[in-house]
């Protein structure tokens, strides 16, 4: 009997997140609702987000780096 064997990809995505409110303050409260929520939902998987799974996923799972300027530029315009 054969079975199926998936390796382990791996995929550097970046993802430059952005508030844009007239009041900075404003700003800093919705980027920090979107750090808490990556830090308190760092893996994904089919039994907290079933809709994002085929049937070869196993998990997901979200590392929050902060890249160097000139990186961010990059991103930014990309």
């Amino acid at each position: 009997m054969l079975v199926a064997v998936f390796p382990e990809i791996r995929i550097e995505l970046l993802v430059l997140f952005v508030a844009k409110f007239n009041d900075y303050t404003q700003s800093l409260k919705f980027l920090s609702y979107v750090i808490k929520f990556f830090q308190a939902n760092r893996v994904f998987d089919p039994r907290n987000s079933p809709e994002l799974y085929g049937e070869n996923i196993e998990k997901l799972i979200v590392e929050l780096v902060t890249l160097p300027l000139e990186e961010q530029n990059q991103v930014w315009h990309s």
